[in-house]
């Protein structure tokens, strides 16, 4: 913090910090986290605990917790010591894999935060899992856990709480308050504990996925319009194909024009006429298994997750707006 350059304010927009102003220790352990040319082992050997890492990932993995990536965390580095530990905060979702299906109209996740895809986004676990050693020890925590905390812990749990509970939120001001009326909150609540399972199935199958990737700003040049994504990533290195659409529509109820199947990560096409427009790149791996993009798209009827849109003006050129 005696940097003159430093911006309290804007330090604040990525962490906050919470005791002391000397963010040295901090910053060596970002820049190694970032230094491509450091093996991501010797990262985790200096700064991190493996144990501590795989506990974090399969618990908020086995809760289907997927505002756990980038969020809702501490980090913690003890006195005199390099290491920096994960501790959970804040997992008001969790268990809510089943709530959010029978409240789809209310908000919606994208397919790629069920399982390990959730993580991918974040440099740290991006590069950790590219090591099937920590892939294996993940998957061994992520056993350690399901057996541990089982439906029926959960379910006694919930039933244990609610002696505590049930008298507020059936009377004010919760009673108003509450987003749902108490016959589906006995649903969503019933429901938890088999997710549970979902969240555990959710977790091995995303191994066999590829993983998601961002789509990039759409060119045009000369009448050509250019289209352009990350490339994905397969576990099991197996050989990835794109397909890519474009619609005016957000539900793609109308293809105006795709490319299937294709081996790169762009693609081009004849300007089309002026007007706004929604693509989206779809990739699936040799057994089958498919993945979405990070990005979505809000309009006024919700979040529609795996696409990007653009506008073509009247002179031809495009508008990529965030």
């Amino acid at each position: 913090a005696t940097d003159p350059d430093y911006d309290p304010a804007a330090f604040a927009t990525v962490l906050e910090p919470k005791t002391g102003e000397d963010h040295t220790k901090l910053l060596e352990m970002l820049d190694a986290v970032n230094d491509e040319s450091i093996p991501i082992e010797q990262v985790l050997e200096q700064y991190f605990d493996l144990d501590n890492l795989t506990s974090y990932l399969a618990f908020n993995l086995l809760m289907g917790n997927p505002d756990s990536n980038a969020q809702n965390y501490l980090l913690y580095s003890p006195l005199n010591s390099s290491k920096w530990f994960y501790i959970c905060w804040d997992g008001d979702d969790c268990l809510s894999e089943s709530e959010r299906e029978m409240r789809e109209a209310e908000w919606q996740e994208g397919a790629w935060t069920r399982g390990i895809s959730n993580y991918w986004g974040v440099v740290l676990f991006n590069r950790l899992l590219r090591l099937p050693s920590f892939r294996e020890a993940l998957t061994d925590k992520m056993e350690q856990l399901h057996a541990a905390i089982t439906p029926q812990r959960v379910e006694e749990l919930i039933a244990l709480y609610r002696t505590i509970t049930d008298p507020y939120v059936s009377a004010m001001p919760d009673s108003e308050h509450m987003q749902v009326t108490p016959q589906v909150r006995d649903q969503i609540l019933s429901a938890m504990p088999g997710d549970i399972e979902r969240s555990y199935q959710d977790y091995l199958e995303s191994l066999e996925e590829p993983m998601p990737f961002f789509m990039g700003d759409v060119t045009a040049e000369n009448g050509t319009l250019y289209l352009n994504w990350g490339e994905s990533y397969d576990f099991d290195a197996e050989f990835l194909r794109y397909d890519v659409q474009i619609s005016e529509d957000w539900s793609f109820s109308d293809i105006l024009w795709e490319q299937t199947g294709l081996l790169h990560t762009a693609a081009e096409l004849p300007v089309p006429e002026a007007g706004e427009y929604y693509w989206r790149v779809t990739v699936t791996n040799e057994s089958g298994y498919s993945q979405e993009a990070f990005d979505a798209v809000v309009t006024s009827t919700g979040t529609h997750n795996g696409m990007r849109r653009f506008t073509i003006e009247k002179d031809g050129t495009v508008v990529n707006p965030e």
